[in-house]
């Protein structure tokens, strides 16, 4: 599938820093940190870990894949191509993010 991409230790480099905010009953809520933009990277970084993203219908398992994608950037920050100036965006989480239910109250 020429869709899917894949963690190889030949390919073009890509780096994500992940950590765990807290547990939840469905699974975990982590935050992401993107030192490089390649296509789908935090899905596929996840995914080569062994935690897809729930709701990700191309690269987590069939018992995880149905339903809307738990991924969002509530935070993105970059320099604009042309000004050079820092763009900084912040977007509240959509509902569906908002249902979950926290196995424990303690942040991470």
């Amino acid at each position: 599938n020429r869709q899917l991409m894949t963690v190889d230790p030949k390919g073009k480099r890509a780096v994500t820093h992940l950590r765990r905010v807290a547990r939840l009953a469905q699974g975990t809520l982590i935050a992401a940190r993107l030192e490089t933009g390649r296509t789908h990277q935090i899905r596929v970084h996840c995914r080569s870990i062994g935690h897809p993203v729930l709701g990700d219908s191309l690269y987590a398992p069939r018992e995880w894949a149905a339903g809307d994608m738990q991924l969002h950037a509530t935070y993105l920050a970059f320099d604009h191509p042309r000004t050079g100036e820092r763009v900084i965006t912040f977007a509240a989480p959509p509902q569906d993010f908002l249902g979950y239910e926290f196995a424990t109250r303690e942040v991470i």
